[in-house]
């Protein structure tokens, strides 16, 4: 058996083959390239049933920090109106939809009509595409209610793929031949709303790993002309075949 990869070792340790651990074999799928939508998909953001991603999330909003823990699952796929949806369910109860078309992967919003685009393709870099998000580290006015939130939503990202051998650490292990995706976004707010803040600016970075999917991610929001800085973490401490 070939040597395994740095990253592999928490997952397959030495001699054995833990019960639900992926295999080499199952985490490196689809390694031959094709052109189809569903293998760039598979392969950054896999899509089978029944794997586990296991985060740490670090939210630190001006020099405080509080820390939790995420888990997500992948679910069955679901075939509805000639798409094929595939759910994912995190722990706090919270469920998500995606689906792969010839432009990218995406996610489907609540409304089950708002498309809203997580990866552009063909997967490589320079590819760009802009995708709608919202603030959730700089805290708008509570005051004026729904404004502020249509406001947040208003948000909008340049997410373009910085660079796609990328190594990576994190509490699972060291990760090889990563995604970059880079992402920058600016939200104008209107005089005298936020108290002497006129723009809100956010970057966002996430790293993805063949095979395994999300491993980091940070994001940055930043008030101007006020600093206000705040960051939130997401980092892979465990992935698993249930």
């Amino acid at each position: 058996m070939p040597a395994l990869p740095s990253w592999a070792a928490w997952i397959l340790p030495a001699g054995a083959l833990p019960a639900g651990a992926l295999s080499l074999a199952v985490l490196m799928a689809g390694c031959e390239r094709d052109s189809a939508p569903e293998y760039f998909a598979t392969e950054y953001f896999p899509l089978r049933a029944d794997l586990e991603w296991q985060y740490r999330i670090e939210k630190t909003v001006l020099g405080e920090t509080v820390t939790q823990k995420s888990i997500v699952r992948s679910l069955e796929a679901v075939k509805t109106a000639g798409r094929t949806l595939y759910p994912r369910a995190s722990a706090n109860g919270k469920r998500y939809r995606f689906f792969v078309a010839e432009q990218g992967l995406y996610r489907l919003a609540a409304d089950n009509e708002t498309a809203i685009p997580i990866l552009g393709f063909p997967l490589r870099e320079g590819v760009a595409w802009v995708a709608p998000t919202r603030l959730f580290l700089f805290q708008l006015p509570k005051t004026r209610g729904d404004a502020m939130r249509r406001l947040s939503e208003a948000l909008l990202l340049d997410c373009e793929i910085g660079g796609m051998n990328e190594t990576v650490d994190s509490e699972a292990g060291r990760f090889h031949n990563c995604m970059r995706v880079d992402a920058v976004g600016l939200l104008r707010l209107p005089k005298g709303m936020t108290l002497g803040v006129r723009v809100v600016k956010v970057l966002d970075t996430e790293w993805r790993c063949p095979g395994v999917g999300l491993v980091k991610k940070i994001r940055r929001e930043f008030a101007t002309p006020l600093s206000y800085p705040a960051e939130y973490r997401q980092e892979l401490t465990g992935f698993v075949r249930l």
